[in-house]
Formats: C-alpha cells, structure tokens, sequence
C-alpha cells in the first residue's frame, strides 16, 4: 500500500491547482490551522492527522477513487499470500450448485477429510488461539471411562441434541434443563448471588451484545437517557465497539496504565449522566491482565451506573486458578458493584464452539435483554438472546462437559496450563532480544522485541519455516499467546524456534518488506482509521468471495 501516499498526494496536487485566489486561500488556511490545533489538543497529534487526511479524501475530487483502487490491489495481494493449498485439497471439487444428484454419503465424508486438511490440527499445539481444545493424557478419566475418551463423549453429547432448537422452551423442556443448571454452576464458580441469573449464548460477542442492549433499554427506561454513553478501556474486546455500533451507543475510550490495566482515574472522568454503564476486562485479551475490578467497580456504583465484567478469556480458569492456590484480584460476584459478567464456556471451559453465558446480579437487569413482540399474527414471540433459533447441540455439551470436568479436572487443566504460562513468561522474558509486554494474571502472554528486531518479521519466520500459527497485535506491537493444554508438551520446540527465528531475521533484514511484517508497517504508518478500516472490510469481502 506503499503507492496510497503518491496517489493521495496527486489528487492534492490537482486540488491546489484549482483553489481561490490567494487572499481566500490564506483565511481557508488560517481557519483550518486553528481547527486543526483545537482537535490536537482534544485528540492527540495522530488522531488528529487521521481526520484530517480523511476529511481530504471525502473532499478532493479522485482521492477516495484512487485510494480504494489501491486498497483492492493490497487486498489481492494478502489473500494470495495468506492463504495456501494442499494437493488433497485441491482434488476436490468446486460446489457453486447443489447436485442434481446427491452424492453417496461416504464420498461427501471423504471430501471434508480431504479439505480439513487445510486446517491446523489442534492437538498439534501450533495454535495460540480460536480453539481451546483438551489433549486427551491430560484428562483424568474415571475408572468406568477408559473405553470413551474425552473429546468423543463430548462430541456424542453434542450431536444427541443436534436438531433441537432451545428457542422454545416448553417444546424442549431437556434444553432448558441444560441451560438453567449451566448458567446455575457458573454463577456458583463466579460468587454470584443467590437471586442471580443468566442465558446461555452461542459465545463472547453475543453474550456482549446482550449485555449492552440491556444497559441501554434499562437506562432509557430508568433514566430517561437517550444519548447513551459506555466507558470502556482501549485494551477491551473489539465486541464492546461493535455493540455500540450496532445499539447506538458511543464508546468512551478511556487509556491503560503503564501495566496495561484500565485507567480508573480515567474512567471517572470519563462517566457522565448519559453512561449506561461502566466495562471491566477480567482478563483483557491482548495482555492477560485484570484490570483493577474493584476500584473501577467502586467508581461506578458511586455514580449510579452498572459494571459489566468481561471474563469471556478468564472466567472459566480464573475459579480454578484461585482454588488451587493462585493469587487473583477479586474480579467476579464478590465484588459490590458488578452486576453482570460475561464467560465462554467455549474457551477455557472446553466445550465446542457456540457456548457462552451473560450473567447477572438479580432478574432486574437481566429482563432488559429479552425482547417480545405481541404483535405478530404467526403467534406470541418472545427471545432472550440475539438470535431466534439456538442450537441444542452447543446447549447439551456445555452442560455435559462440565459434569464430565468436574472441579478436579478444571483445576488440574488450569494447573497443567498455569505451569506453562509460568515457563513461557520466565524463558522467553529472560531470552536476548526479548520483553513480556505486562505482567499477565493468566494464561495469556505476550512479548515484544526489545530492540529494533521486527517481531512481525519473527513471527513470519515462525509460521513459514516451522509451522507455528502466531498471533499479531499492535500498541505495541507483539506476539500473542492463548496457552492451552496441548501447549504443555511442545513448548521448548516453540523457545527454541523462536531464537533460530529471531537470528533468521537478525541476519536477513529484508524479511521487514515481506508478508505481515509488511502489512503491519504499512497499516501502523496509516493516519486514517476510515483507510484501514476499508483495508479490513475489503479483506473480509475478498476472503467471503466464492472462487472463480
């Protein structure tokens, strides 16, 4: 995207040559200096520019047009590079209409064989993140079990209840069982109060957005605000901006601390009479810290608002981590002024994907979740969640994935993979070249490079020469860890890749212009949010694009 800059400044060219008189120009001049310091000083400098350079696209004739152009060859570019092929993959067929035939059943069954080949194995311990799946030595089994492993049984649990739909309680009443007895033992993990409830949603983002639409309709209704406002720290899941996106609320970003924790001081003065409530990580996903639950708590509850706790990464390890000895700031229930939190059942809780619970402090919150409309001449329709239909499937394997878990096997998963944190934090913080970005309170690490090695470059060596699957981030930027139970047996090979990669990158300078590290610079040295913004949307548009 190296060519946006020449276009964006030959469209400028063309602009300038068309402009006023001179006497014109110097008051357009004067005004936009004094517009420009005034949003500095309300934005900072690279905000500000941001905006700037956006308000030129939208204004100089060509610019967005020639701008885009290039966004869409850059996107080209990334999709050739990001995504590769294997010879069983590439045998198979290319479906752009249903058969006029259906295929025999074991034809279709050995097609997926050959496409998931495509994918990275969990087991293999290769991943950081997206599938939180149990290494079968590592679940203690009961006596009776040893003919049925783990993830089998949870697979026969989910596909039980494969076509029942928990949209209607009274027609599956097997599901609400389910349901009311998961969200029971995940308040009882997280202290909740005894008039505690919940729903159980199909994950992280759902669970947010139930959340969110319940704090603004409680607050029109109980406050009359119609201009709602939430506080949330810049560290927060990207879900909580898309909620306000959606729902009409606008986001109040407050900064981290040098520990990369919320900002409470920033977060008071951040709260006014349209805040509908105030958001707390618990752990925050980039750097697995909790931010300071307590105080940020105390803040809101002295300013009327509620306190939304998002534990979707922590909320099903942090209780085992306490009770097998660890540590923790209080985050959950046990803290006076939380009164909702959030929870995937689908990450450390280790059911298939599409479980997640919203929590609340008593039924007076939560009934603002719910939306019902009488209206309908199909019927009476009332719906707890975002979605219609739900899935039973999902529903059916948290519930026995839990009982099946039990907290024995919680806490010796959370010990298995709190060793590994342990050992990732202390090896590759004490490596040459290397930085933990914040002390984390979990099992999420990241790190940095701590000096001028580009750690996008390393992370390109990782993944092309030996096969690791590295997550980016940025501000600042640094690799991203999720560890998880099969990252116990493999995590000296990761060490010690790591340093060869590190080398790698010391000795061939050039792999900085190369695939993310490229991308990446190229992204940071944007001014506009609007231009990676549409870099992002692009992407996403090319990568749901069916094959020519």
């Amino acid at each position: 995207m190296d060519s946006i800059a020449p276009a964006l400044s030959a469209a400028l060219s063309n602009f300038s040559a068309k402009t006023p008189a001179a006497k014109a120009e110097r008051v357009v001049a004067v005004a936009a200096v004094a517009y420009a310091l005034n949003r500095v000083r309300k934005n900072g400098v690279k905000k500000t520019f941001g905006m700037l350079v956006q308000g030129l696209l939208d204004s100089v004739p060509g610019a967005k047009a020639l701008v885009q152009g290039e966004i869409a060859k850059e996107v080209d570019t990334a999709v050739e590079n990001m995504f590769n092929s294997t010879e069983e993959a590439d045998s198979v067929q290319v479906f752009k209409a249903v058969p006029k035939v259906g295929l025999d059943k074991r034809v279709v069954l050995a097609m997926m064989d050959k496409l998931k080949t495509l994918n990275t194995d969990p087991k293999s311990g290769k991943m950081f993140a997206y599938v939180y799946k149990i290494v079968e030595e590592q679940v203690k089994q009961n006596d009776d079990d040893t003919e049925l492993d783990f993830n089998t049984f949870v697979e026969k649990a989910f596909c039980k209840f494969l076509h029942e739909n928990a949209l209607n309680p009274v027609m599956f009443p097997a599901l609400r069982r389910f349901e009311n007895e998961v969200v029971a033992m995940a308040l009882n993990m997280m202290h909740g109060h005894e008039a505690g409830v919940g729903t159980l949603t199909c994950g992280g983002t759902e669970s947010i957005l139930c959340a969110i639409k319940a704090y603004r309709d409680r607050a029109k209704e109980l406050k009359g605000i119609t201009a709602p406002e939430m506080v949330i720290c810049i560290s927060a899941h990207p879900a909580f901006q898309k909620a306000a996106h959606y729902f009409g609320v606008k986001c109040v970003n407050t900064p981290v601390r040098d520990d990369m924790r919320m900002d409470v001081d920033a977060a008071r003065k951040a709260i006014s009479s349209n805040t509908i409530c105030v958001i707390g990580s618990a752990c925050s996903y980039p750097h697995g810290v909790i931010d300071p639950i307590e105080e940020l708590a105390a803040v809101a509850k002295d300013a009327d608002v509620p306190m939304h706790v998002d534990a979707c990464v922590g909320g099903f390890l942090l209780p085992w981590m306490a009770k097998i000895g660890y540590e923790l700031p209080k985050w959950d229930f046990s803290v006076d002024g939380v009164t909702s939190i959030s929870a995937d059942i689908h990450k450390y809780g280790y059911c298939p994907k599409g479980a997640s619970v919203v929590l609340y402090k008593d039924a007076s919150y939560r009934k603002y979740q719910y939306y019902a409309y009488g209206g309908w001449n199909g019927g009476l329709f009332v719906s707890p969640s975002m979605t219609g239909s739900r899935g039973g499937g999902s529903i059916a394997a948290a519930w026995a994935t839990m009982l099946a878990l039990g907290e024995n096997g919680y806490c010796d998963l959370a010990r298995n993979i709190m060793t590994t944190s342990k050992y990732m934090q202390e090896t590759i913080g004490g490596l040459e070249g290397f930085e933990i970005v914040s002390k984390p309170d979990m099992s999420i690490v990241a790190f940095k490079a701590s000096d001028d090695t580009n750690v996008f470059a390393i992370a390109d060596v990782m993944e092309d020469e030996f096969g690791w699957k590295i997550e980016r981030q940025t501000l600042p930027d640094c690799i991203h860890m999720s560890l998880m139970p099969a990252h116990s047996k493999i995590k000296e090979k990761f060490v010690a890749d790591l340093q060869k990669a590190r080398k790698n990158v010391r000795e061939n300078p050039d792999r900085e212009g190369k695939g993310s590290a490229a991308m990446y610079g190229m992204v940071a040295n944007i001014p506009s949010e609007g231009i990676v913004d549409g870099f992002l949307v692009e992407f996403m548009s090319k990568v749901f694009t069916p094959e020519k």
